[in-house]
């Protein structure tokens, strides 16, 4: 395993991992990056973003996935989760999706399982304790059980079968329960955890049609197992470092044969147990990072293996791992793409210069002097050391150059100014048309950086700054130097704040950004702001962006879409 030696940028965290049915043929993965969903066709090599159907107050607000297939019907059904939206469900593997919420009495859903039986059958939670099931001939959540006390950590359905169902909560408790019943037991693991253990995950499977086995990973990293229902428990295998994250059997060609358990750990990742009862480590390949612990995250979570047992798939804060051989070595693939592009602006003098400027995700800043028919890139003065300090190689996922956004000045055709903004601190400025830049600071370290500049740039050289951080800043020597000229309610998502000026701002004094409550207005350069949408439908749809009428001070028109 190796340890990276930068902090990761761009970090593909991935937290969620579903191979279909039919991956064999298809080779059609579904993941989650940092709350968003994306679909593989080629086993991990190229990834679509799904959005299709998806309204969703926030993008990264996705939080759980998983697949139905009945052996009876030959369906196959995603189900997503979301922690504002409830539960969406795709039945053409993820290209569109409906919302599919009747019956549920929260939309803070945390928890989705599904059977892979003969028949449907789904198990999901909510923030407040109550369970849900979907039966296989039902369009509509039924709750089943409800849990006054404790946070659900788990919930599971055994497998080849839909004999039992399984809902752990950190504190150790178990309700279990067969097929679609209501009548549910409770068990504990409770007295098997050390004092400063949880519950962290479980794993229900069927060595024998009438015999169950259940395991319970914990945050000690051990793993508990009871073939009893739940009434005893016994270790297996040795305690490892940090928590196990996930836990998943792979049945054998011969029955007469004893399931391979494996396991995924935050820490370390994979680990399967060996014939003498021991955790073996497999991790050839896989990488940590330090950032991962500076920030309390996971280097390692959800273990999803291809239907035939072939093929393993690691979800990391490193991004996404697999492996070919059932996890003897382990391979990085990208989940997304470097030249991603992530900000588009169009020059103020486009009917006479036809120019285009693109920032992609991380490495490059692209112009284009014909309309986007050819592009070239445009990175002198942001060369890797000017960011580092140092003339050390950088791994190409350690490149510091992610940027956000890019903004032409509204006299450009006289300033020749384009301003972009990268991770944390910098913002990158042109006064030539691109052909070199130059980085300056921003006063404190932020991120998601959206930048508004003057409409009178070329005069007064003001441009805004907006991040995560509920600060607005200004400049007002083309940013040499910034101060706070006031704050807007914090803003939650991996993206700073959206912002607009109003194209009448030397008489207007207007602007406008984006925030939990939809948009807000400030009339006074940013100083104070107002909720607008306060009591409107666009309050509750989130993570937006804004744009305003070139012929604002007479027609008021401004337009929105989802980010």
């Amino acid at each position: 395993m190796q340890v990276a030696a930068y902090a990761h940028r761009p970090h593909d965290v991935v937290t969620q991992i579903e191979t279909s049915q039919d991956y064999d043929t298809n080779q059609i993965l579904l993941i989650l990056v940092r709350g968003n969903l994306f679909r593989s066709a080629d086993a991990g090599v190229s990834w679509q973003r799904l959005t299709y159907g998806l309204d969703v107050k926030l993008a990264s607000s996705l939080t759980d996935l998983t697949l139905s297939s009945s052996s009876n019907t030959g369906q196959e059904e995603f189900f997503l989760a979301s922690n504002h939206n409830g539960i969406f469900r795709s039945q053409d593997l993820g290209s569109t999706w409906t919302k599919f919420d009747p019956g549920l009495a929260s939309l803070e859903i945390q928890h989705i399982e599904a059977a892979q039986g003969e028949n449907r059958f789904v198990l999901a939670s909510d923030v407040t304790g109550r369970v849900y099931q979907l039966a296989a001939n039902s369009e509509r959540w039924e709750t089943t059980l409800e849990i006054k006390n404790g946070e659900i950590a788990a919930i599971d359905i055994s497998w080849p079968t839909e004999a039992l169902k399984a809902v752990g909560t950190k504190d150790g408790r178990l309700w279990l329960a067969k097929g679609d019943a209501k009548d549910w037991v409770q068990r504990s693991v409770t007295d098997e955890l050390n004092s400063d253990e949880m519950l962290a995950t479980l794993e229900l499977y069927a060595e024998e049609p009438t015999s169950i086995t259940l395991l319970v990973g914990t945050t000690g990293g051990r793993v508990l197992k009871s073939t009893d229902d739940g009434n005893s428990w016994t270790v297996i295998g040795d305690t490892l470092t940090g928590s196990v994250a996930d836990i998943e059997v792979v049945a054998p060609a011969d029955i007469q044969k004893t399931p391979s358990i494996l396991i995924s750990t935050t820490e370390n990742g994979l680990f399967s147990l060996t014939a003498d009862g021991q955790w073996q480590a497999q991790q050839n390949g896989l990488k940590t990072d330090p950032q991962a612990q500076e920030m309390g995250e996971p280097n390692f979570g959800d273990l999803e293996i291809s239907p035939d047992g072939q093929m393993l798939f690691m979800a990391g804060f490193d991004g996404f791992f697999r492996s070919t051989n059932q996890g003897q070595n382990w391979e990085s693939l990208e989940t997304l793409a470097r030249d991603t592009i992530v900000s588009l602006a169009v020059s103020p003098n486009y009917v006479n210069d036809s120019t285009l400027a693109v920032a992609s995700y991380v490495g490059h800043l692209y112009l284009s002097h014909d309309g986007g028919e050819t592009w070239e890139i445009t990175n002198r003065g942001l060369e890797i050391p000017r960011f580092t300090r140092t003339f050390d190689a950088v791994e190409p996922n350690y490149d510091p150059r992610r940027f956000f956004d890019i903004q032409f000045s509204p006299t450009y055709s006289i300033d020749q100014t384009i301003v972009a903004s990268t991770l944390w601190t910098k913002l990158a400025v042109t006064h030539n048309t691109g052909k070199s830049w130059n980085l300056l600071a921003m006063p404190k370290t932020m991120r998601g950086l959206t930048i508004a500049l003057s409409p009178d740039y070329v005069q007064d050289q003001t441009l805004f700054v907006s991040s995560e951080d509920p600060k607005i800043y200004i400049s007002t020597n083309s940013a040499q130097d910034f101060t706070v000229v006031g704050k807007r309610p914090p803003f939650k998502g991996n993206y700073g704040s959206f912002l607009v000026i109003s194209p009448n701002f030397k008489a207007d004094q207007t602007l406008f950004t984006s925030g939990e409550l939809g948009i807000y207005k400030s009339e006074d350069s940013g100083k104070n702001w107002e909720a607008i949408t306060r009591d409107t439908q666009i309050a509750t749809l989130g993570d937006l962006q804004i744009a305003v009428s070139p012929n604002y001070a007479n027609d008021r028109t401004g337009s929105i879409s989802l980010r």
